[in-house]
């Protein structure tokens, strides 16, 4: 085994960050013959969808304007609290859904917040809606920082 090649060996048993990496491996033999690959790694998180009290797309979620929305989801366990690319959003859709569902399980909120619920192995993001949204659909969007985006629809009252 030449330099090369052990360490070749030694960044195979690299841990890879959340996201992509590129990487390239070169490799060269004893009488100095060499090649060389390049390629990414991708370590996306293991995500579900969201879970109660929202549901998730196509269904449209009907919730009272002003009202704070627990958000959870699981990352197959606690990654820490800076899982978002940016921080969640909103942005207005069309109320044109043929599932729509009562949201009940809201909360009083200040502020919107991310937490982790170890006893349920959940993230929680409180999304703290406007009232000024009455009448309206949007559509709730997060980042997370592997790239990947969830979303959730919403019809607020």
């Amino acid at each position: 085994m030449t330099k090369s090649d052990s360490s070749a060996l030694e960044n195979a048993r690299s841990l890879f960050a959340v996201g992509t990496t590129p990487i390239t491996a070169i490799a060269t033999d004893v009488v100095g013959n060499s090649a060389s690959c390049s390629f990414t790694v991708s370590v996306l998180y293991r995500v579900a969808g969201f879970f109660a009290p929202v549901n998730n797309l196509p269904t449209l979620n009907s919730v009272n304007a002003g009202r704070a929305i627990p958000i959870k989801f699981s990352l197959s366990g606690n990654k820490g609290l800076n899982v978002f690319a940016a921080e969640p959003g909103s942005g207005p859709i069309g109320c044109d859904s043929s599932t729509e569902v009562e949201l009940t399980d809201t909360v009083v909120a200040g502020n919107s917040s991310i937490s982790y619920d170890p006893s349920a192995g959940q993230y929680v993001y409180v999304w703290k809606t406007d009232q000024s949204w009455a009448g309206t659909c949007r559509q709730f969007v997060i980042q997370l920082r592997d790239g990947t985006v969830q979303r959730a629809n919403f019809k607020l009252r």
